[in-house]
């Protein structure tokens, strides 16, 4: 008599028990891993900082022993980067340099490739994902901004031909607003400004009406402020969400302008989403 075989294959019950398992394996892995990356990230955009920090350092001090007042520009920024040996793409590396007068370094912003802001203040590094780059890197949007023929432009109306026109003339200046943390912004021309106003919030999915705590830069003043956004309907090349009206933050509006600083915008900024959440 023939002996049965026991080579059986695996039940429709036993594979998806199997795929479930490795889908929850999966689902405990991914987090640890993404976490695991940025912070790699950071550390990587934090070493890169502190090489600018030294190569300023150096250079700042051999000028002043030979007399000479530097001033920081393009051409000091890449000398910088040359001697701190790291290479950023576009308008990214070293945004703003400042020294006192005896050519101590005291503040330092860098934006690394991977859109990581580390800023040095006196001795101390700070990391920040979340930020629009710097100041300089504004003023650069807000210039290219006024060069397109519109009084307001969307994230939102991204088949609008103006908003077109200055997206492409942002990338060829190396500028990605989407991955500097700017996930829904406005450009207007009104009042005082012009005005950039950012939220590292889409709003895409929000319901009209939404309270949305904003991010503004007045390129005209040149200060930083927070408001609060109520989410409207455009209808530029296509229906999409974009802010509507403001409404003044009074905690970040009512101070002084030499509190209306980028470093307090932020500040303001997260009390904002505390009470508008």
């Amino acid at each position: 008599m023939k002996a049965k075989s026991r080579n059986k294959g695996f039940t429709l019950v036993e594979v998806i028990v199997v795929l479930v398992i490795l889908g929850i394996l999966i689902a405990l892995l991914v987090p640890a891993l993404t976490g695991y990356i940025e912070r790699a990230r950071e550390k990587s955009a934090l070493a890169e900082c502190r090489q600018c920090v030294h190569a300023a350092q150096t250079l700042a001090s051999e000028k002043y022993g030979q007399g000479i007042v530097m001033e920081f520009n393009n051409d000091v920024k890449k000398e910088i980067q040359d001697l701190a040996e790291v290479s950023p793409e576009g308008a990214k590396g070293i945004q703003e340099l400042i020294w006192n007068d005896r050519a101590k370094v005291t503040r330092l912003v860098y934006v690394s490739d991977n859109d990581i802001t580390v800023r040095y203040e006196n001795g101390v590094y700070s990391i920040s994902s979340n930020s629009l780059a710097s100041e300089s890197t504004l003023q650069e949007i807000g210039k290219i901004a006024k060069t397109i023929s519109v009084s307001t432009m969307d994230s939102g109306a991204v088949n609008g031909a103006y908003t077109k026109e200055f997206l492409a003339k942002l990338k060829e200046a190396g500028i990605d607003l989407e991955a500097m943390g700017a996930k829904s912004w406005q450009y207007t021309k009104v009042g005082n400004g012009p005005f950039l106003y950012w939220s590292p919030v889409d709003i895409q999915g929000k319901a009209s009406g939404t309270k949305v705590p904003v991010m503004r830069y007045n390129i005209g003043t040149k200060t930083f402020t927070v408001w609060i956004s109520s989410v409207t309907e455009g209808t530029t090349g296509g229906t999409y969400k974009k802010f509507g009206s403001y409404a003044e933050y009074k905690p970040s509006t009512a101070s002084s302008k030499d509190e209306q600083t980028y470093d307090k915008m932020y500040q303001h900024y997260q009390e904002a989403c505390d009470k508008y959440k």
